[in-house]
């Protein structure tokens, strides 16, 4: 073998390697997505398919609506309503705040479980972030517990390990005249959970809603936390809704950041990276020489045509050229149309199938017999007759 193929085959070898790799890896830990979503549907660390589940065992007498794209809260006529909306970074669009304060004002609890909160320009409420801590330790306490610690490791990206992360406070500028009340803070001093009354009903925010993920839910506190939150909410009916299910959610992702959060799709995806890097390996090389390029076949019979026609001219035969003409004319009448020139009504019948005037058709017809009755054509006679052909033939169907 040649030097090329030795090259062939280490490439080939090298990438079966890194396939089988990809496809065959030994992991220490189950094969689980770290990225903070809290869904409400997901198993992942960081979902609340847990806390979702607390909800409804909690709240078993009442309703439990998941939220969904084609339900809005001006839908709902009721009062005394608990609206929970997740996710890392709450943005709502101008409609969508307004329909939220109606919500409120008519009488209902709306409970914001992100670490930012942002419902644009408001000249009522606005949320911002006045501080931070950076900490692989949350400890929490309430104003009605606050003897009570609850304390949460946070993990990131392994179960054994603990991680750091930057956890925000939940405040708001209040410009009407409400108040804002701290209900909850983190290492003695970061609000954390806050309320403000707003018409009938109230805001509450809690700026971490790790303490609600799955994550949160194997440490030992994790029930005892969650009821004391909830230990003050009695409504008639619970909707849970998630940032995903509105426009400026924060967990739009690329498509090619979904297939390689998915095994199966990432293993297929490296698979057709293989694949086609195989082909462009096997395909590169040309299998045979270059076929020349054939010259194009000239067409004799139209030069053959073309020598006649200057023969003619060149002795001034125009009356055997318009035989010629008139020869062409009647093989293409009657292929066409099945016509021939010898029937009595063959004018009346080219006409109606011809769609062209009658004028233009018997001038061709006398044209051809004036220059079968006489000795002699002229060139300008034999122009217009050609012309008028090549009208004829443009026109007729």
């Amino acid at each position: 073998m040649n030097s090329r193929s030795w090259w062939v085959i280490a490439v080939i070898a090298v990438l079966m390697g890194v396939l089988g790799f990809l496809l065959f890896e030994i992991r220490e830990v189950p094969d689980v997505q770290w990225q903070e979503t809290y869904g409400y549907e997901s198993k992942q660390p960081y979902g609340t398919w847990v806390f979702n589940a607390l909800l409804e065992a909690r709240f078993n007498d009442v309703s439990v609506f998941k939220h969904g794209e084609d339900t809005l809260l001006v839908d709902i006529e009721s009062v005394e309503n608990l609206y929970i909306l997740m996710g890392v970074d709450i943005v709502l669009e101008d409609e969508e705040r307004d329909d939220l304060l109606d919500f409120v004002a008519e009488g209902n609890d709306v409970l914001f479980l992100a670490e930012s909160v942002e419902l644009g320009y408001n000249d009522e409420i606005n949320y911002y972030v006045i501080d931070s801590r950076t900490d692989s330790m949350v400890e929490v306490n309430y104003f009605w517990d606050s003897l009570q610690q609850y304390s949460f490791t946070f993990y990131d990206i392994d179960f054994a390990r603990a991680g750091t992360k930057d956890f925000y406070s939940c405040v708001a500028d209040t410009f009407a005249g409400y108040d804002l009340q701290t209900l909850g803070t983190m290492q003695d001093s970061l609000p954390i959970f806050t309320k403000i009354d707003f018409g009938l009903g109230s805001l509450y925010c809690h700026s971490v809603p790790y303490l609600f993920s799955n994550m949160a839910s194997k440490q030992p506190l994790f029930l005892e936390h969650f009821n004391r939150v909830f230990q003050g909410f009695s409504p008639n009916m619970v909707i849970v809704d998630h940032m995903r299910y509105h426009i400026q959610g924060n967990l739009a992702q690329s498509q090619l950041q979904f297939v390689l959060s998915q095994k199966p799709l990432r293993t297929a995806y490296y698979l057709l990276l293989v694949t086609l890097v195989v082909f462009i390996i096997f395909r590169s090389k040309r299998k045979q020489r270059a076929i020349p390029v054939v010259e194009t076949k000239r067409n004799t019979t139209l030069e053959h045509i073309h020598t006649l026609a200057h023969l003619y001219l060149h002795q001034d035969q125009h009356k055997k050229l318009v035989r010629h003409l008139e020869e062409i004319f009647n093989h293409k009448m009657y292929t066409r149309y099945f016509l021939k020139r010898s029937q009595g009504d063959f004018v009346d019948q080219l006409v109606k199938k011809s769609t062209v005037e009658v004028e233009e058709v018997q001038q061709i017809v006398d044209d051809f017999e004036r220059a079968r009755n006489r000795p002699y054509m002229q060139a300008s006679s034999l122009r217009s007759l050609f012309e008028r052909l090549e009208i004829f033939y443009g026109k007729c169907k």
